[in-house]
């Protein structure tokens, strides 16, 4: 063996002897081909000590077969993979967070995940959700998917990520930018994938229980095992708090005295099945449900006048999917995949008198429902064209459509429903060079119909979208690629639709927003145990969706129209560095220069958009029973508009820092303890919506891992 992975460096370092004669000196050079193959040792049994078995038999290991990738070796050496997840994971602008990372953090929900991530912002809005925004693109310009599937409520094209339980989720993959198109419209800023928990990850059957301050539980059971052809999966959950705990450096103002933050209960239940059936060689048919489902209580803005105060709550807020596709496996590494789903989301937004949240009865006060849903199918097929000589040609293929569809009955009162149906195709061809070059082209055309509404006549938009990428190794650890791409988004259904008929008026003839993306990476890996990153990029945003105010008969109202421009640019760098066999250490900073190109300073200014972001994560397995998590976050500043003067504000700079040990009790059982916000920091992500102080949490977990999962997980 050792024998085998001497000769492996030596033809890798053959292959660079077409550089300077100095470089080809010195790589022939006995000392170095002897560092060389020490390193590819350490490498290789690292990866073996990491996975329990070798790495040239992973795809025996025990991946699901509907979440594995298939990958094969061309005669460059380049290596294909074909992946399931519509985000390319070979594409350099991709960053991803496995299960083991997702606990070792201790996140209960996705957005406490993506807070970790580069380039990404995590934010609580004013009906106290929580988005995100991704080099300046806020979440309804970012594609979200649930395993490959849209995730936002059609009406206003987000979904609240605080109520996506981290116990439901496996791995969360993050593709900034536009460096693939495949994943269909409204990606303008980029795509995130939540991928659900592997039915051969799961314990045959388990049990956790998180429990903390106010009344605060997370409890989960689960049961995943194999029937003979047919694979199943069930988690059950709940999250529960009476309120969450403010910074004790919160200083009281009239809508909230500090301590326990006012109206900021949660009480939740969460359910995810799968069934995977094994129907024939290369070939399983899978269904999945998705249910979330309880109320929440949305926290007052803190400073706003008595007048602009909102005493709300959300009973019952319900997100239920369920999904049934089909994924193939074909000769020459082709992969079919084929899904269709069904999704409805239903809120209840009671708006109340006072902040004893018990009467309706000033003008104030009213119930609001919304109904939507959705109906869609995704098609895909990946594979090898053909290999010839130097040349390797990949092609991707993409298909979708889907209605969308929303009602509102308020206070008893039914609006007209109002939808939309969108369809997208896309073909991405890659080309392997030699062991230097691949290059990528691709085209996307999306086409959206609106119904004819109030005697209006039917509309249609549509938009072409090319693809272009280079990417060069100039060392078998170094390669540079850049980027250039064109996304766009449709404005969703509220943007279109919403108006009170007096000051805020109605278009559904909004037209797409776009953005022509400029990227540049730079990606080196110089030893097993460093990985080092550093993105340039700009958007140049056209067609903006922004307010204009507009002239009546007898007055001045609002109405969205596409107008404006804006430029997203920015720096990103990133390293991973492993000290040691089993301690990885995680360092990344972003700076992010985002304006408006249609107005004057300070008015050029968008909303909420950190300029700086610098995250340091550590964590890593010191003894056979001790493991540890730590991560710092700075970010800071942004600007926003005071809703009371309508003059510019300023949030400054904040840092936050978590820290989680995990301690084995047996092979079967473990216990932890959390405190975030260790420096109990008294800071906003929007303006009135102070987030929470110092808190303590405490966890066990109990599990069966059964004996083929023990063997593999071994």
């Amino acid at each position: 063996g050792i024998h085998t992975q001497c000769l492996a460096c030596v033809e890798r370092c053959k292959g660079l002897h077409d550089g300077p004669l100095m470089l080809c000196r010195f790589i022939r050079h006995p000392l170095f081909l002897a560092v060389f193959c020490v390193l590819s040792l350490s490498a290789k049994a690292w990866s073996v000590e990491k996975t329990g078995h070798d790495a040239d038999s992973e795809a025996d290991a025990g991946e699901d077969s509907k979440d594995a990738n298939h990958k094969q070796r061309t005669k460059d050496g380049h290596t294909i993979e074909v992946v399931a997840s519509p985000l390319q994971t070979d594409d350099t602008a991709v960053e991803s967070a496995d299960r083991s990372e997702i606990e070792s953090s201790g996140s209960s929900s996705a957005d406490q995940i993506l807070e970790m991530f580069s380039g990404l912002g995590v934010s609580s809005g004013r009906k106290g959700q929580r988005s995100i925004s991704m080099r300046g693109f806020a979440q309804r310009q970012v594609a979200v998917f649930w395993d490959g599937i849209p995730l936002e409520s059609p009406y206003d094209g987000t979904l609240d990520l605080s109520l996506i339980p981290a116990e439901l989720l496996e791995s969360v993959t993050v593709l900034k930018g536009a460096g693939s198109i495949l994943f269909g419209p409204n990606g303008m800023g980029g795509a995130v994938n939540l991928r659900t928990r592997s039915l051969r990850s799961l314990p045959v059957l388990g049990v956790s229980v998180q429990a903390g301050q106010f009344d605060s539980v997370h409890a989960s059971v689960y049961h995943a095992h194999r029937y003979g052809p047919v694979e199943a999966l069930v988690l059950l959950g709940l999250a529960q708090r009476s309120a969450f705990g403010l910074s004790s450096r919160f200083s009281p103002s009239p809508n909230e005295d500090g301590g326990r933050r006012e109206n900021s209960s949660l009480d939740m239940i969460h359910t995810l099945a799968k069934i995977l059936w094994h129907v024939g060689e290369g070939h399983e048919i899978h269904a999945d449900l998705r249910l979330i489902d309880g109320k929440k209580g949305v926290v007052p803005d803190a400073f706003a006048d008595s007048a602009r105060v909102r005493y709300w709550d959300f009973d019952p807020t319900r997100d239920l999917s369920v999904s049934l596709g089909h994924t193939g496996h074909y000769d020459a590494g082709w992969r079919s995949d084929e899904v269709a789903y069904l999704g409805t989301y239903q809120n209840r937004l009671l708006s109340y008198d006072d902040s004893t949240y018990s009467t309706q009865g000033l003008p104030r006060a009213f119930t609001s429902d919304y109904h939507d849903w959705v109906l869609g199918l995704r098609l895909s097929a990946s594979g090898m064209v053909s290999e010839k000589d130097w040349v390797t040609w990949l092609s991707r293929s993409w298909l979708g459509m889907e209605h969308d569809a929303h009602e509102q009955i308020l206070d008893s009162q039914k609006s007209d429903p109002v939808s939309k149906t969108w369809m997208s195709a896309a073909q991405e061809f890659q080309f392997l060079m030699g062991r230097r070059w691949s290059l990528s082209a691709a085209l996307q055309t999306d086409l959206e119909l609106i119904p004819g509404l109030d005697g209006r006549e039917k509309s249609l938009d549509w938009a072409v979208l090319p693809m272009a990428s280079a990417r060069f190794w100039a060392l078998e650890w170094l390669s540079i690629k850049t980027t250039t791409a064109r996304r766009a988004r449709y404005a969703t259904l509220k943007e279109r639709f919403s108006s009170d008929g007096v000051f805020r008026l109605a278009n559904p003839d909004l037209g797409p927003e776009s953005a022509w993306h400029f990227g540049l990476d730079l990606i080196a890996e110089p030893w097993p145990f460093l990985h080092a990153s550093l993105s340039v990029f700009d958007a140049e945003v056209q067609d903006l969706i922004e307010n204009l105010p507009v002239e009546t008969q007898n007055h001045t109202a609002e109405q969205l129209v596409n107008i404006g421009h804006a430029r997203m640019a920015g720096v990103e760098v990133a390293v991973k560095y492993k000290p040691r066999e089993k301690i990885v250490l995680r360092v990344s900073y972003s700076w992010l220069f985002s304006r408006r190109l249609d107005e004057s300073p300070p008015d050029d200014r968008l909303e909420y958009r950190p300029s700086h972001k610098f995250v340091l994560q550590a964590h890593g397995q010191m003894n056979s029973w001790l493991h540890f998590w730590t991560g710092i976050r700075v970010l800071g500043p942004s600007y926003f508009i005071n809703p009371d003067t309508l003059s510019w504000g300023r949030l400054g700079v904040y840092a936050v820092w978590d820290a989680r040990l995990e301690f084995a009790l047996s092979n079967r059982a473990s216990a932890w303890v959390m405190m975030s916000n260790i420096l109990d920091s008294d800071y906003q992500t929007q303006y009135g919506f102070p987030e929470p102080g110092r808190a303590v949490w405490a966890g066990l977990r109990f599990f069966y891992m059964g004996a083929d999962k023990k063997q593999v997980q071994e």
